[in-house]
């Protein structure tokens, strides 16, 4: 069992966003970043392992002004003291378990299942709805044959298993567009139901 617990106090934080199809970095906010991290490794049998982790994470602007590029020209800078971070879910976690067969003849069967949860976020510091994403689990599992010898190995595995619609990150273009939306959102889409087949040899 190994846990953790952090704080960082920020001044002049790097914080970028987007105007008019151009990145820009600022250095002039303060921001405020606690949580902790516990991990689980166990062996229930000599053939039967699971792991688990959890993290918690609170992140806030402590003092932030900013002109928001999604907001008409000459509305001045906003505050954004109290909202979250870019990218900081509240928590996070997953459960893994793994499952040995020894087979006659010293090769080995693993099945492993994997369980991944994360909670909503934000992907720009203006904390706007529809540039962010609602919590989310993904399903991933995998069985492996491994020969006697340990050269070879034959993986069959299957990501995102109950194929889940998420994005992993979003950008603004910095372009408002009127009567549609203060500033066009650019997603990168999580990968869909995925399934593959891996052969390893080892040559040592």
């Amino acid at each position: 069992l190994n846990a953790s617990a952090f704080f960082y106090d920020y001044k002049d934080l790097q914080v970028g966003k987007v105007v008019n199809l151009s990145a820009v970095i600022e250095n002039a906010a303060e921001a405020s970043i606690y949580g902790a991290e516990i991990e689980l490794k166990t062996l229930i049998t000599d053939n039967f392992s699971v792991d688990a982790g959890l993290s918690l994470l609170k992140t806030e602007y402590d003092e932030f002004f900013t002109e928001d590029p999604g907001l008409p020209a000459g509305t001045g800078e906003v505050n954004l003291a109290g909202n979250s971070l870019p990218r900081s879910p509240e928590y996070q976690g997953f459960v893994s378990a793994l499952y040995s067969i020894p087979l006659n003849g010293g090769a080995t069967i693993d099945l492993w299942g994997n369980f991944q949860f994360t909670d909503e976020q934000f992907f720009t510091q203006f904390n706007r709805s529809n540039v962010a994403q609602g919590s989310y689990q993904l399903l991933n599992a995998k069985i492996s044959y491994t020969s006697d010898d340990g050269r070879w190995r034959v993986t069959l595995f299957g990501d995102n298993l109950t194929e889940e619609d998420y994005f992993t990150n979003a950008l603004e273009s910095g372009v408002p567009t009127p009567g549609v939306d203060p500033v066009l959102p650019q997603y990168f889409v999580g990968a869909p139901r995925t399934y593959g087949l891996q052969v390893t040899f080892n040559t040592n």
